[in-house]
């Protein structure tokens, strides 16, 4: 036998046009304590049981700034960051790609 092993799959689910574009969604499942998680969302306007994942994401990053003084030493200014997790029911930002990749680009 030769030729193409696509040729082996019907025309109606090799050629079927997925979801793309941008949707509201809200986390389902949250990453447990690290950015290495896994995100699952579900999109309602798609279907509320569905869950989605799991999704491209990055955690968001916050940066504080400490001054400490202590004299006679002179100022010292530290910058540290945080990453903050999303949790359980977050709004957010669903997006698939146009290799059907789910990612969350922004959540609440």
């Amino acid at each position: 036998m030769s030729g193409d092993v696509r040729d082996l799959i019907p025309d109606t689910e090799r050629y079927h046009v997925g979801f793309a574009g941008m949707w509201y969604g809200y986390v389902s499942r949250a990453p447990a304590d690290d950015i290495t998680g896994e995100l699952w969302v579900i999109v309602p306007d798609i279907d509320v049981n569905t869950e989605w994942g799991p999704c491209y994401w990055a955690p968001r990053i916050i940066k504080h700034t400490f001054t400490v003084s202590q004299p006679p030493e002179p100022t010292l200014t530290i910058d540290a960051t945080q990453e903050v997790l999303p949790t359980a029911g977050a709004s957010c930002l669903v997006i698939f790609d146009n290799r059907q990749n789910v990612w969350v680009a922004q959540w609440a």
